[in-house]
């Protein structure tokens, strides 16, 4: 291994270990890997959210048989966006778009553990997005 990718790898171990304190080890393991994370072709529904922050998400909904059936995301921001939206997705899969309407930033918040108070408002931005890819659906299909 070269003194390059040595350095590298030190690195980016101080850059884990330090997301680790901040955020915990639950939410770093999920902006690694986030589970739901996609472009969604032929949705039942989308919406579009952006943050005072510049953060965007984008979440897709295919609804069959009154339930949400498959979601994803596409996030435009911090790690903390990122991770609130794979979260809701989570929440919303397999509810009927009425209980999926029903969620709020504390239960993303839940799911992942909690979050450092200044990342907060991107379980605010997640939930939105949920609510109004229902909204969508709604004006869709009445």
């Amino acid at each position: 291994m070269s003194d390059f990718d040595r350095l590298a790898e030190e690195l980016q171990a101080m850059c884990d270990a330090d997301a680790v304190a901040y955020f915990g080890e639950a939410v770093v393991a999920r902006w690694k890997a986030p589970r739901h994370v996609g472009v969604m072709f032929d949705p039942s529904a989308m919406a579009t959210v952006s943050g005072a922050c510049d953060d965007t998400i984008t979440l897709f909904l295919r609804i069959a048989e009154g339930r949400i059936s498959e979601a994803s995301f596409y996030a435009d921001g911090c790690a903390s966006s990122v991770v609130c939206a794979d979260a809701a997705v989570e929440l919303a899969l397999g509810k009927s778009p009425g209980q999926a309407a029903a969620m709020q930033a504390e239960d993303i918040l839940e799911l992942l553990g909690g979050l450092p108070k200044d990342k907060r408002k991107s379980a605010r931005i997640a939930a939105k997005a949920v609510q109004m890819a229902v909204a969508d659906y709604l004006s869709r299909h009445r």
